[in-house]
């Protein structure tokens, strides 16, 4: 597969993955809110999309790849 020779060559690793398979959850934000000290001044939470949100994403996809 070209983006996993991709990501080889250039120093990654990646693995193909069935993206159903990722687990999402409420408490995902909290974990950040609680135990990371860029909690807001990032992108990240409380930024980024929700569990639900990112779980509807990723079951548009029949494919991911991890790396």
């Amino acid at each position: 597969d070209a983006c996993l020779d991709y990501l080889r060559e250039n120093g990654a690793g990646g693995l193909v993955i069935d993206p159903h398979t990722v687990v999402t959850a409420p408490w995902t934000t909290f974990k950040c809110q609680f135990g990371c000290e860029n909690f807001g001044k990032t992108l990240l939470p409380p930024e980024a999309p929700d569990y639900a949100r990112t779980r509807a994403v990723l079951d548009s996809f029949s494919t991911g790849i991890l790396f």
